[in-house]
């Protein structure tokens, strides 16, 4: 269904991405999924496009006066969710995970003065958080016809994805077993970037020298 012609390759904004989103609604609701967002089960998501070109940007490590080039997109990440600086280069400074949660007394960044350095924290996620089933949505369209098709329905990329979290998500709402920790369902836009997974994640109550230069 996701990846039928109707959906015209789900693009960012466009009306096939809106009506493969109705109808994963319809289908959550058909499952007994309550909804997470703030206008029901959706969350709005204002763009503001930003690009890394990695061919301009570096990362390294100095210790001892000596350089460690990293790697970009397995070692390091450049973040777009802000404008970053030319330039930089500051200490490193490790946090854990970044959580700070009051009701249970438990602070990462408690005694840490962060003023000037660059932050380390560790991926994934601690027992404490809800556990998020997540896929993105979108595709890229319709663009220049490959084979005579100028749909590009992307099947795999990722209306598999979706239709797994479906079938997942009524699963787990039928089985009326007690989880350990809450699951969230979510589908969001914009896979570039992860917006959509970002937007959400805020709107939900998250030994060296770094050398980094972003464009």
């Amino acid at each position: 269904m996701l990846a039928d012609d109707n959906m015209e390759g789900r693009d960012t904004g466009s009306d096939g991405l809106r009506r493969a989103e109705a109808y994963i609604v319809e289908q959550l609701k058909k499952n007994g999924v309550e909804p997470a967002g703030s206008d029901g089960y959706y969350q709005p998501v204002k763009f503001e496009s930003r690009e890394i070109i990695e061919k301009d940007s570096s990362a390294a490590l100095v210790r001892d006066g000596k350089s460690e080039p990293l790697t970009l997109g397995e070692d390091v990440f450049f973040g777009t969710r802000v404008d970053l600086a030319p330039e930089v280069e500051a200490p490193l400074a490790f946090i854990g995970y970044g959580l700070k949660i009051p009701e249970q007394n438990y602070d990462d960044l408690a005694g840490l003065d962060l003023k000037g350095k660059v932050v380390v924290i560790f991926a994934g996620s601690t027992a404490e958080t809800p556990a998020a089933l997540s896929a993105h949505v979108d595709h890229l369209g319709i663009g220049a016809p490959i084979n005579g098709d100028k749909i590009y329905n992307g099947a795999m990329d990722n209306a598999s994805g979706d239709a797994v979290l479906l079938d997942v998500a009524a699963s787990l709402r039928k089985s009326g077993e007690k989880l350990k920790r809450s699951v969230l369902c979510v589908r969001y836009g914009r896979r570039e970037r992860i917006a959509g997974l970002e937007i959400f994640c805020d709107a939900s109550d998250g030994a060296g020298e770094f050398d980094g230069r972003g464009h």
